[in-house]
C-alpha cells in the first residue's frame, strides 16, 4: 500500500501493539516519504499509544479528545460530526462546536482529522452540507490564524480553559464546556499572534492575558487588525487587558456584507452606513405591512416597485399582509419583541 499510494497519514485505530510490524512499517512509510520530498519526512503515522510518540516515532492520536494544556509534541483529536457510520436521526455537531474544538486544539498543539460520515449512495445529507458549509465559512476568514500556526505562551483563557473531568483524555469531548464570548485561544505565526473570541460580545472583546502589566506581554501591543475586516479597529490595552471594538464586524456580520468595493477608511463606513440604511428601511417595511417575507423576497419586491414604478400595495397580496392590528407605541418597534 505504500509503495504504490505513497500516502501522506496513516491513521492507526491503537497503539503500536505489535512492535516488530510496526516499526516496519513506519521506518518504510518514513524512507518513501523522504526519498519523496529530498530527504524531508512528510508522511504521518498516528498511534493511540502515548508512549509511542513521546519518542517521536508516531504522533499522538486522542479519539474524541482534546488534551488539557499545550503538548510538547505535535498531536492530534480524531473525531466525528455525529457517529461513526452514517445513521439517520443523529444528532450532528454544530459548525459553532466544531469550530470551538478546532481552535482549542490548535491552541495546545494540535490537529483536528474530522469525520462526515456518508449515506450509501456516497454524499452528504442536507444537515451534513450545513454543517460543512458553515465551518468553510468560518474557515474563509480565519484560516490564517490555523494553517501552519503554532501554539503561544497558553493556550487560552476564560471558564472554558478548565480541563473537562475526566480520567482519560479519549472521549472526553461530551463534557467539554461550552465556549462563550468570554473565552479567547491564542495561535502565533511568525511575529503575529491571533487571538480567537469564541463568542459575540456585546460591544467589545476583551482580552485579559494582554495586559499590560500581566505576565505575558511586555509594552504595548503595535496593532490590531480583525480578519476579514478591511477597516482600522478602535482598540485599547491597559492593565485590564486588550480591548477591541466589535460593532463594525457585527453589522458585516448580521447585514452579510459579503465585500466591500474600496478598503479605505471612508470607502468603508460608507459602505457600512448605506447596508445599515438598507437593513433599516427592510425591517420598516416589513413592520408597517406586517409581512412574513425575507429580507431578499421583499428586496425583490422594492426592486419591481422602484424600477416598474408598480405601486407597493400592488405588489403584497392580501394573503401576505397581516390581519394583527398596528403596533399603538408612538415610535414603530423594528423587530419583535
Amino acid at each position: 500500500m505504500i509503495n504504490k499510494y505513497e500516502p501522506d497519514l496513516l491513521y492507526n485505530d491503537g497503539g503500536m501493539v505489535f512492535p516488530e510490524v510496526h516499526y516496519r512499517l513506519v521506518s518504510h512509510l518514513y524512507n518513501v516519504s523522504a526519498k519523496l520530498h529530498g530527504g524531508k519526512v512528510e508522511a504521518v503515522y498516528t498511534s493511540k499509544g502515548r508512549k509511542d510518540s513521546e519518542i517521536g516515532t508516531c504522533v499522538y492520536d486522542i479519539e474524541r479528545g482534546i488534551a488539557d494544556q499545550i503538548q510538547p509534541n505535535p498531536w492530534q483529536t480524531d473525531t466525528c460530526i455525529g457517529d461513526w457510520h452514517y445513521k439517520r436521526g443523529v444528532q450532528y455537531k454544530t459548525p459553532k462546536q466544531v469550530i470551538d474544538m478546532l481552535c482549542d486544539i490548535v491552541s495546545r498543539n494540535g490537529n483536528l482529522m474530522l469525520n462526515f460520515p456518508l449515506p450509501n449512495h456516497g454524499e452528504l445529507d442536507a444537515q451534513e452540507l450545513n454543517v460543512l458549509d458553515g465551518i468553510t465559512r468560518w474557515m474563509a476568514v480565519n484560516s490564517e490564524g490555523i494553517h501552519a500556526s503554532r501554539p503561544w505562551k497558553i493556550f487560552g483563557d476564560g471558564p472554558g480553559t478548565k480541563p473537562a473531568a475526566a480520567a482519560d483524555l479519549r472521549f472526553n469531548e461530551s463534557q467539554r464546556r461550552d465556549l462563550s464570548a468570554e473565552d479567547v485561544r491564542f495561535t502565533t505565526k511568525g511575529r503575529d499572534l491571533y487571538a480567537f473570541v469564541m463568542g459575540w460580545p456585546e460591544r467589545e472583546a476583551v482580552i485579559k492575558p494582554l495586559a499590560t502589566n500581566g505576565q505575558y506581554v511586555k509594552g504595548k501591543i503595535a496593532d490590531v487588525q480583525l480578519l476579514g475586516f478591511p477597516g482600522k479597529l478602535k482598540w485599547t490595552q491597559d492593565t485590564d487587558g486588550l480591548k477591541v471594538e466589535l460593532f463594525f464586524k457585527w453589522i458585516k456580520q448580521n447585514l452579510r456584507i459579503k465585500h466591500f468595493f474600496g478598503t479605505t477608511d471612508n470607502a468603508v463606513k460608507t459602505q457600512v452606513w448605506i447596508a445599515i440604511c438598507v437593513y433599516v428601511l427592510l425591517a420598516m417595511v416589513r413592520k408597517e405591512l406586517r409581512l412574513e417575507m425575507s429580507r431578499s423576497q421583499i428586496l425583490q419586491i422594492l426592486s419591481v416597485n422602484v424600477f416598474e414604478q408598480i405601486p407597493l400595495a400592488e405588489l403584497v397580496t392580501n394573503s401576505q399582509l397581516q390581519n394583527n392590528p398596528r403596533n399603538s407605541h408612538n415610535q414603530l418597534m423594528l423587530w419583535d419583541e
